[in-house]
This record gives structure tokens, C-alpha cells and sequence, in this order.
């Protein structure tokens, strides 16, 4: 994965989405017709990881899901599949994204829906 230097904030300065470039990130935002309701940053490389895993776990919080899970989901892309950390995090991140972490939700162990 490339180094990811921009992300995306909504009003309140939370981190939506990450590019590689400020020209994805603003296409990003043309795309949504949002201009009003987003803005860009530079990604502070120093502060990265401790900034994606703070917004993961706010979306664990906000959505109910279990901190330990997606812990455990996390460090099985970064032992099992070789990611970075950086890569798995914001991986994880884009599952509450596109819907991936609520449809799991919506079936039990027993795989029928709850």
C-alpha cells in the first residue's frame, strides 16, 4: 500500500477516507457534492496510527461493535497476511465505511439473521 498523505474531515475534524494525493481526496469530495461539509489535511505521519486507531475504535463505539474483535481482526491482516499496521487499520476502518461491519452484524453464529 502507498503512503496515504491526505485525508478527508467532515466538520467536526473526523477522518473520513485517506489518498495518496490531494487531487483523489478532492475528487473525493467533488464526487460526494459535498464541498461544504468536508474539508483536506495533511496527514501527520508522526501522529498516523494513533490517529486511525482512535477513529476505529469511535466507530466500534458509535456502531456497537466489540473493541476485541476488530482487534482481532486487525492483527490477523497484519501476522497472517503481512500488512502494515497502517494498512490494516484503515482497511478495518473502511469496513464500517461500506457496510461490511453492520451486515455481519445482522447474522448470528448460527449464520441465520438476527
Amino acid at each position: 500500500m502507498s503512503e496515504l498523505l491526505f485525508k478527508v474531515v467532515d466538520l467536526d475534524g473526523k477522518a473520513i477516507c485517506y489518498f495518496e494525493t490531494e487531487v483523489e481526496a478532492e475528487k473525493f469530495i467533488h464526487d460526494l457534492d459535498s464541498v461544504d461539509e468536508f474539508r483536506i489535511e495533511e496527514v501527520n505521519p508522526e501522529k498516523k496510527i494513533d490517529e486511525l486507531r482512535r477513529d476505529l475504535y469511535e466507530h466500534c463505539d458509535k456502531t456497537e461493535t466489540s473493541r476485541k474483535g476488530i482487534e482481532y481482526l486487525v492483527n490477523y491482516y497484519i501476522h497472517s497476511l503481512g500488512w502494515t499496521e497502517e494498512a490494516a487499520l484503515i482497511y478495518a476502518i473502511g469496513l464500517f465505511h461500506n457496510d461490511t461491519i453492520r451486515q455481519i452484524k445482522l447474522f448470528g453464529k448460527d449464520g441465520e439473521e438476527i
